[in-house]
Protein backbone atom coordinates (compact mmCIF):
# COMPACT_ATOMS: atom_id res chain seq x y z
CA UNK A 1 0.00 0.00 0.00
CA UNK A 2 1.33 3.63 -1.03
CA UNK A 3 0.47 6.61 0.85
CA UNK A 4 0.72 9.40 -0.56
CA UNK A 5 2.33 12.41 0.86
CA UNK A 6 -0.60 15.12 1.41
CA UNK A 7 -0.30 18.21 -0.78
CA UNK A 8 1.09 21.66 1.01
CA UNK A 9 -0.87 24.22 -0.08
CA UNK A 10 0.79 26.72 -2.09
CA UNK A 11 0.02 30.69 -2.12
CA UNK A 12 0.03 33.13 -4.77
CA UNK A 13 -0.83 37.28 -4.51
CA UNK A 14 -1.17 40.12 -6.71
CA UNK A 15 -1.56 44.03 -6.37
CA UNK A 16 1.20 46.28 -4.76
CA UNK A 17 0.66 44.58 -0.50
CA UNK A 18 1.06 41.17 -1.41
CA UNK A 19 4.65 40.81 -2.58
CA UNK A 20 7.82 42.57 -3.00
CA UNK A 21 6.41 42.65 -6.56
CA UNK A 22 4.14 44.94 -7.88
CA UNK A 23 2.00 43.36 -10.28
CA UNK A 24 -1.54 42.93 -11.31
CA UNK A 25 -0.64 38.86 -12.31
CA UNK A 26 -0.59 36.56 -10.06
CA UNK A 27 2.55 35.28 -8.65
CA UNK A 28 3.49 32.27 -5.69
CA UNK A 29 4.64 34.04 -2.63
CA UNK A 30 7.43 33.52 -0.52
CA UNK A 31 6.45 31.09 2.31
CA UNK A 32 8.37 29.78 5.09
CA UNK A 33 8.78 25.91 6.01
CA UNK A 34 6.60 26.66 9.03
CA UNK A 35 3.52 27.16 7.23
CA UNK A 36 2.16 23.78 6.30
CA UNK A 37 -1.65 24.41 5.90
CA UNK A 38 -2.97 27.22 6.09
CA UNK A 39 -6.24 27.69 7.35
CA UNK A 40 -7.67 31.15 6.51
CA UNK A 41 -6.04 34.27 4.71
CA UNK A 42 -7.04 37.75 5.74
CA UNK A 43 -6.14 40.97 3.66
CA UNK A 44 -6.06 44.09 4.02
CA UNK A 45 -4.69 47.45 3.04
CA UNK A 46 -1.55 47.48 5.31
CA UNK A 47 -1.40 44.50 6.69
CA UNK A 48 -2.12 40.88 5.43
CA UNK A 49 -2.14 37.64 8.21
CA UNK A 50 -2.75 34.18 7.61
CA UNK A 51 -4.15 31.87 10.42
CA UNK A 52 -2.74 27.99 10.54
CA UNK A 53 -3.15 25.65 13.80
CA UNK A 54 -4.42 28.64 15.76
CA UNK A 55 -0.85 31.21 15.16
CA UNK A 56 -0.81 34.20 12.79
CA UNK A 57 1.44 34.91 10.47
CA UNK A 58 1.78 38.75 9.36
CA UNK A 59 3.23 40.31 6.04
CA UNK A 60 2.93 43.36 3.85
CA UNK A 61 4.96 45.56 1.56
CA UNK A 62 2.88 48.71 1.40
CA UNK A 63 5.18 51.46 2.39
CA UNK A 64 2.82 53.97 2.58
CA UNK A 65 0.66 51.91 5.43
CA UNK A 66 0.69 53.50 8.46
CA UNK A 67 -0.20 49.67 10.36
CA UNK A 68 2.08 47.19 12.05
CA UNK A 69 2.35 43.31 11.43
CA UNK A 70 2.42 42.83 15.29
CA UNK A 71 5.84 41.82 15.88
CA UNK A 72 8.68 42.64 17.82
CA UNK A 73 10.41 46.21 18.08
CA UNK A 74 13.17 46.40 15.25
CA UNK A 75 11.37 44.48 12.91
CA UNK A 76 10.98 45.17 9.18
CA UNK A 77 7.83 47.41 8.98
CA UNK A 78 7.27 46.07 5.34
CA UNK A 79 8.27 42.26 4.68
CA UNK A 80 7.36 40.50 2.03
CA UNK A 81 7.29 37.03 3.26
CA UNK A 82 4.79 35.58 5.98
CA UNK A 83 6.49 35.42 9.10
CA UNK A 84 5.07 34.76 13.02
CA UNK A 85 2.89 37.53 15.00
CA UNK A 86 4.20 38.60 18.57
CA UNK A 87 1.42 36.18 20.19
CA UNK A 88 1.48 33.14 21.96
CA UNK A 89 -2.14 32.97 23.11
CA UNK A 90 -4.07 30.19 20.85
CA UNK A 91 -6.04 32.63 17.96
CA UNK A 92 -9.34 31.77 16.78
CA UNK A 93 -10.25 34.15 14.56
CA UNK A 94 -9.02 37.35 12.74
CA UNK A 95 -10.60 40.63 11.13
CA UNK A 96 -8.90 42.98 9.69
CA UNK A 97 -9.53 46.93 8.63
CA UNK A 98 -7.18 49.64 6.67
CA UNK A 99 -4.28 50.11 9.43
CA UNK A 100 -5.64 47.92 12.05
CA UNK A 101 -6.13 44.49 13.26
CA UNK A 102 -7.81 42.15 15.84
CA UNK A 103 -6.99 39.04 17.19
CA UNK A 104 -10.22 36.60 19.43
CA UNK A 105 -8.20 33.41 21.13
CA UNK A 106 -9.91 30.75 22.03
CA UNK A 107 -10.39 32.07 25.63
CA UNK A 108 -13.02 34.72 23.62
CA UNK A 109 -10.08 37.77 24.51
CA UNK A 110 -9.02 40.28 22.11
CA UNK A 111 -5.94 41.53 21.08
CA UNK A 112 -5.39 44.31 18.33
CA UNK A 113 -2.51 46.13 16.81
CA UNK A 114 -1.51 48.72 14.41
CA UNK A 115 -2.92 52.47 14.32
CA UNK A 116 -4.91 53.45 16.92
CA UNK A 117 -6.62 56.80 15.37
CA UNK A 118 -10.09 57.60 16.94
CA UNK A 119 -9.26 55.41 19.69
CA UNK A 120 -10.49 52.48 17.80
CA UNK A 121 -8.52 50.01 19.48
CA UNK A 122 -9.56 51.38 23.00
CA UNK A 123 -6.16 51.13 23.75
CA UNK A 124 -3.40 54.25 25.38
CA UNK A 125 -1.38 54.41 22.63
CA UNK A 126 -1.74 56.09 19.29
CA UNK A 127 0.41 53.23 17.44
CA UNK A 128 0.47 50.19 18.61
CA UNK A 129 2.89 47.53 17.66
CA UNK A 130 2.75 44.89 19.41
CA UNK A 131 -0.57 42.66 20.19
CA UNK A 132 -1.86 44.12 23.15
CA UNK A 133 -4.83 43.12 24.89
CA UNK A 134 -7.81 44.81 24.81
CA UNK A 135 -10.60 45.72 27.60
CA UNK A 136 -12.91 43.08 26.55
CA UNK A 137 -14.09 39.85 27.84
CA UNK A 138 -16.34 36.79 26.74
CA UNK A 139 -16.14 37.96 22.94
CA UNK A 140 -17.10 35.52 20.08
CA UNK A 141 -16.83 37.80 17.42
CA UNK A 142 -14.88 40.99 16.33
CA UNK A 143 -15.16 42.93 12.98
CA UNK A 144 -13.18 46.45 11.89
CA UNK A 145 -14.34 49.01 9.96
CA UNK A 146 -11.85 51.71 9.16
CA UNK A 147 -12.19 53.88 12.25
CA UNK A 148 -14.02 51.47 14.80
CA UNK A 149 -13.81 48.14 16.12
CA UNK A 150 -16.68 46.20 16.92
CA UNK A 151 -16.95 43.14 19.44
CA UNK A 152 -19.64 40.77 19.86
CA UNK A 153 -19.98 39.37 23.21
CA UNK A 154 -21.30 35.85 24.66
CA UNK A 155 -24.50 37.58 25.72
CA UNK A 156 -25.78 38.76 22.46
CA UNK A 157 -25.01 41.93 23.39
CA UNK A 158 -22.45 44.64 21.01
CA UNK A 159 -19.43 47.13 21.97
CA UNK A 160 -17.82 49.36 20.04
CA UNK A 161 -14.33 51.18 20.16
CA UNK A 162 -13.69 54.64 17.98
CA UNK A 163 -16.36 56.13 15.98
CA UNK A 164 -18.62 53.39 15.21
CA UNK A 165 -22.32 54.72 14.60
CA UNK A 166 -21.55 58.46 15.53
CA UNK A 167 -18.65 60.44 13.33
CA UNK A 168 -18.62 63.18 15.98
CA UNK A 169 -18.32 60.46 18.94
CA UNK A 170 -14.65 59.81 19.93
CA UNK A 171 -14.87 57.49 23.28
CA UNK A 172 -11.79 56.58 25.04
CA UNK A 173 -13.63 53.51 26.01
CA UNK A 174 -15.94 50.88 25.01
CA UNK A 175 -19.54 51.77 24.33
CA UNK A 176 -22.51 49.47 23.65
CA UNK A 177 -24.89 49.40 21.05
CA UNK A 178 -28.50 48.74 22.07
CA UNK A 179 -30.22 46.04 20.02
CA UNK A 180 -33.90 45.38 20.77
CA UNK A 181 -32.37 41.39 20.87
CA UNK A 182 -29.41 39.01 21.10
CA UNK A 183 -27.01 39.11 18.20
CA UNK A 184 -25.36 36.60 16.63
CA UNK A 185 -23.16 38.03 13.77
CA UNK A 186 -21.35 40.81 13.20
CA UNK A 187 -19.60 42.02 10.31
CA UNK A 188 -18.38 46.07 9.50
CA UNK A 189 -18.14 47.92 6.05
CA UNK A 190 -15.36 51.34 6.07
CA UNK A 191 -18.00 53.17 8.06
CA UNK A 192 -20.92 50.96 8.58
CA UNK A 193 -21.72 47.56 10.77
CA UNK A 194 -24.37 45.12 9.89
CA UNK A 195 -25.59 42.29 12.67
CA UNK A 196 -28.07 39.39 12.62
CA UNK A 197 -29.67 38.69 15.75
CA UNK A 198 -30.71 35.07 17.23
CA UNK A 199 -34.20 34.96 15.58
CA UNK A 200 -32.59 35.53 12.16
CA UNK A 201 -33.41 39.57 11.71
CA UNK A 202 -31.10 42.18 10.14
CA UNK A 203 -30.00 45.38 11.76
CA UNK A 204 -27.45 47.89 10.36
CA UNK A 205 -26.21 50.89 11.40
CA UNK A 206 -23.33 53.67 10.20
CA UNK A 207 -23.09 55.81 7.09
CA UNK A 208 -25.97 55.31 5.08
CA UNK A 209 -24.72 56.29 1.74
CA UNK A 210 -24.94 53.96 -1.19
CA UNK A 211 -27.22 52.14 0.35
CA UNK A 212 -24.60 50.25 2.48
CA UNK A 213 -27.52 49.78 4.88
CA UNK A 214 -29.99 48.31 3.18
CA UNK A 215 -32.95 51.54 4.44
CA UNK A 216 -33.96 52.54 1.27
CA UNK A 217 -32.89 55.77 -0.07
CA UNK A 218 -30.94 57.19 2.60
CA UNK A 219 -28.20 59.10 0.20
CA UNK A 220 -27.36 62.36 2.07
CA UNK A 221 -28.57 61.71 5.29
CA UNK A 222 -26.95 62.14 8.68
CA UNK A 223 -25.25 59.11 10.16
CA UNK A 224 -27.63 56.39 11.21
CA UNK A 225 -26.26 55.79 15.09
CA UNK A 226 -28.79 53.75 16.32
CA UNK A 227 -29.51 50.34 14.91
CA UNK A 228 -32.68 49.95 12.22
CA UNK A 229 -34.19 47.18 11.25
CA UNK A 230 -33.91 45.78 7.30
CA UNK A 231 -36.73 44.78 5.30
CA UNK A 232 -36.48 40.87 4.88
CA UNK A 233 -38.79 38.40 4.21
CA UNK A 234 -36.33 35.26 5.21
CA UNK A 235 -34.31 35.01 8.23
CA UNK A 236 -30.69 35.47 8.15
CA UNK A 237 -27.79 33.60 9.08
CA UNK A 238 -24.90 35.35 8.84
CA UNK A 239 -23.17 38.68 6.41
CA UNK A 240 -20.51 40.24 5.08
CA UNK A 241 -19.87 43.64 4.10
CA UNK A 242 -17.50 45.83 1.75
CA UNK A 243 -16.84 49.21 1.76
CA UNK A 244 -20.21 50.17 0.26
CA UNK A 245 -22.31 46.91 0.58
CA UNK A 246 -23.51 44.30 2.43
CA UNK A 247 -24.50 40.58 1.45
CA UNK A 248 -26.54 38.36 3.70
CA UNK A 249 -26.75 34.25 3.68
CA UNK A 250 -30.05 32.91 4.38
Amino acid sequence: MIIPQPIKPVLFGWGSCSDSKNTNIPHRLKQPKSIESPEKIFASEGCNVILENQMAYSWSNNKYSRSSLGRKRGSPKNESTPRKVAMNVPIQNISQSHNHTLLLTTKEEVFGFGENTDNKLALSKKNVQLPTRINVEDCIDVACGASSSVFLLKDGSVKVAGLGANRNTRSKNLYSISFPVSMSSIACGSSHTVAISNNGKCYSFGCPDNGRLGLGSENGATMISSPRLVDLEVQMKDVVCGSALRSYFQ
